[in-house]
């Protein structure tokens, strides 16, 4: 069985909450099912592929007040922000200034190097695929940072 959706149709069976996500992920090495809940709140039942849909069924039921008890921990212990999508447009924020994300295929003029914040509240980034923006977004915050703290040191002394 490598499907999850004889184990999903299981699990409607159980009467869990409408709320809660749960979703089915069939691990080939495990030999014993397991539950897994993920921050926000996200249940996943890890089930070993050869086993009978209505034990998942079972076990769940069983482990019902233990989920009750982690999702509603994972619940509140969810960041308060949305996470970010890395679109045009999209708003980032730096020393209480709010820059709106552009991508761009060079460095606009008076921009030495992207990704950069500008006087004119945008975020220009380079144009790659969303892992690279994202990545190239962490180190512009981590370079600023960086500078910051070196400075702030400069003062102490």
């Amino acid at each position: 069985m490598n499907s999850p959706d004889p184990f999903q149709a299981a699990l409607a069976t159980a009467s869990l909450p409408a709320e809660w996500q749960v979703e089915v992920a069939i691990r080939p090495r495990r030999r014993h099912l397991g539950l897994q809940v993920n921050p926000g709140g996200a249940v996943l039942v890890l089930v070993p592929p050869a086993i009978d849909p209505r034990l998942i069924t079972w076990f769940v039921t069983c482990k019902r007040q233990w989920l009750t008890e982690k999702v509603k921990i994972a619940t509140q212990l969810a960041p308060d922000h949305p996470l970010k999508e890395f679109v045009d447009g999209e708003e980032f924020q730096l020393y209480g200034a709010r820059y709106r994300l552009q991508f761009v295929d060079r460095a606009p003029a008076g921009i030495e190097q992207l990704a950069a914040f500008a006087p004119d509240g945008i975020l220009y980034v380079r144009r790659q695929s969303p892992a690279r923006v994202r990545q190239a977004i962490i180190m512009l915050y981590r370079q600023i940072g960086l500078a910051w703290v070196r400075l702030s040191t400069l003062l102490e002394l």
